[in-house]
């Protein structure tokens, strides 16, 4: 576990999957030893995207650990999760997540433990449910003392999210700042990304263009070294609203075009829906309608019509708001 633990913090994920992959394959190893190790294989498939394949891994460790208490069980439980939360069936996510988090408490697991907490309260925070600040609390009792850096981490990250939605801007940076430097001192690029996209969106809000500049081009360097479609996406999005929060408009949408085709070419279309109209209501009401209005054309670039009509209907009035909240702004600059 620990190699495959500094694997993943570490970003080398096709080397880890490729690494397992030989090991899990050799004939006469102990089969609870090879299901850990096809858990493991499915969390570095999981990352890459493959989920049928990550979702494959899990159910060959748990035909071996099914009911037998194993942290190999729990983990394959909770690869199991991850992909349902990248299908986006959420239901069938929280249900999986708890069982794992039942393993784990079983065997006094304390990393199962508080991975499955944070797990849920990842789910949580999709859904906007109201048992996110209950599991935050409870993760952070687990790793508030003791040495357990990188659920600390998380825990700030998501907590950090919490503060950006209720516009407390100063919390936030404090929180994803924090985040960011453990994840630093972990060597795990891919938290450190997501925290400097965080702040990147925090200074946009603040329009401190040049500090959002270079914590977007360092969050970018890192997406781009760990060959992160998904997240390079992401990055771009906000590298998109930098453009138009500088003045320059064309730039900003043809990069979120650019965005938009990538998205649906990698079936991440939902995804990044999902993710445009929650960032466009955080804009909104902070007072930031031009990115606001942005984000929502971008939405509606990844809408399909004739499959979501009530759904793109909804986007489009929403975007109508904005516009013409802009259009009364500038009439009454001109005046």
């Amino acid at each position: 576990m620990n190699a495959a633990w500094f694997w993943y913090l570490h970003g080398h994920w096709d080397e880890a999957r490729r690494s397992l992959e030989r090991s899990i394959a050799v004939e006469g190893v102990e089969p609870a030893l090879m299901a850990r190790g096809s858990a493991w294989a499915g969390v570095f498939a999981w990352r890459r995207g493959n989920l049928d394949q990550a979702a494959e891994y899990a159910q060959a460790g748990l035909r071996v650990l099914r009911d037998a208490g194993d942290e190999g069980e729990g983990l394959s439980l909770l690869v199991y999760t991850l992909v349902t939360i990248s299908r986006y069936d959420y239901h069938a996510a929280e249900e999986t997540g708890r069982r794992a988090l039942q393993v784990f408490r079983a065997q006094n697991h304390r990393w199962g433990v508080t991975t499955s907490l944070l797990v849920l309260a990842r789910i949580a925070n999709n859904r906007r449910s109201g048992t996110l600040q209950q599991l935050l609390q409870e993760s952070a009792s687990l790793v508030t003392s003791g040495n357990d850096l990188w659920g600390r981490a998380h825990i700030l990250t998501l907590q950090g999210y919490e503060a950006f939605r209720a516009l407390d801007l100063d919390l936030a940076n404090q929180l994803h700042s924090t985040a960011h430097d453990l994840a630093v001192e972990l060597g795990d690029r891919a938290a450190q990304a997501e925290n400097l996209l965080a702040l990147g969106h925090i200074h946009l809000m603040r329009e401190e263009n040049e500090d959002a500049a270079r914590v977007l081009a360092e969050a970018r360097t890192l997406v781009e070294q760990l060959d992160d479609p998904h997240d390079l996406g992401l990055v771009d999005q906000g590298l998109a609203l930098l453009a138009v929060s500088q003045g320059d408009l064309e730039a900003g949408r043809s990069l979120l075009d650019d965005v938009s085709r990538r998205f649906v070419n990698l079936d991440k279309a939902a995804m990044g829906t999902t993710y445009a109209l929650g960032m466009a209501d955080v804009f909104r009401r902070a007072g930031r309608p031009v990115l606001a209005a942005e984000l929502l054309r971008h939405a509606l670039s990844l809408l399909d019509e004739t499959k979501s009509p009530e759904k793109y209907a909804q986007v489009r009035e929403q975007l109508a708001v904005v516009e013409d909240a802009l259009l009364e702004e500038q009439a009454h600059g001109h005046r």
